[in-house]
Order: structure tokens, then sequence, then C-alpha cells
């Protein structure tokens, strides 16, 4: 990983871990990693974030983004 991606996931991770927030929808989340939703989709059909329905929606718990930004994986071919 490189040092700048290194530290733009370092600075997402202290924002959350400062912020009250429950979940994340997907396109939320798409623009947190700044990457698409379709990557979002990816990453959740392979497992590799996992999520919760509220109602119709899929929503990624906070825990559960700071659990796959600290596992360090962020699959260049999931973001393609």
């Amino acid at each position: 990983m490189n040092a700048e991606l290194a530290a733009a996931l370092a600075g997402l991770v202290e924002q959350l871990r400062t912020e009250q927030v429950r979940g994340y929808r997907i396109e939320t989340v798409a623009g947190l990693l700044d990457i698409s939703e379709r990557a979002v989709d990816q990453l959740v059909r392979d497992e590799k974030l996992g999520y919760v329905w509220a109602g119709k929606r899929r929503v990624v718990p906070h825990t559960e983004l700071q659990r796959f930004l600290a596992s360090g994986v962020l699959d260049a071919k999931a973001v393609a």
C-alpha cells in the first residue's frame, strides 16, 4: 500500500472514530472510500464488507467499515 493511500485511510479511520454514525448506505461508503458503488457491491458480494438490511436498503454498520479499513484490504480488482 502506498504512503498516500495509507495516510488517507488513517485519516478516514480517525474521522469514523470521532463520529457517532451507526451505519452507512452503499453510496455513502463508496464516497468515503472514493470508489464506485459497483465496487462496494462487489466487496459485499465477495464477503469482504458486511452489511445489514434496513428495510429495503443495505447498510454497512460503522463497526464493519472500521474492521474493513483496519484490515487494509482494498482489492484493486474490486475497485476497477
